[in-house]
């Protein structure tokens, strides 16, 4: 965080933390302006709206993320091992592949 407010990027910082908080109340189906017939029917209705909103304020956040975050905190965060050891797992055989070690999924291990 004092990093962030050295560089002057506090309100970038406050504009994130509210879009995604804003997501968590987004996705809660209570919160949303729906009659009782249409609750009754959350599986048939089109939310393509609904992901159009979305897909829009992950974009920003994507910005709000670059314009935060130098790329030398993004290098050293990539480079850096974590605690954690990587879940990907490597794609399953097929009877007909060869015998060649399958090529994980990811790129940190």
């Amino acid at each position: 965080m004092e990093r962030v407010g050295a560089t002057g990027k506090t309100p970038d910082l406050f504009e994130l933390e509210m879009w995604l908080q804003s997501f968590e109340r987004f996705f809660r189906v209570k919160n949303q302006p729906l009659s009782d017939k249409e609750q009754r029917s959350l599986t048939l209705r089109n939310w393509s709206e609904e992901l159009r909103l979305v897909d829009n304020v992950l974009l920003r956040v994507v910005q709000l993320c670059a314009s935060i975050l130098t790329e030398e905190q993004v290098g050293t965060s990539r480079s850096t091992p974590t605690s954690r050891s990587c879940s990907a797992r490597p794609p399953p055989r097929r009877a007909s592949a060869s015998s060649a070690s399958p090529s994980r999924t990811c790129t940190c291990c």
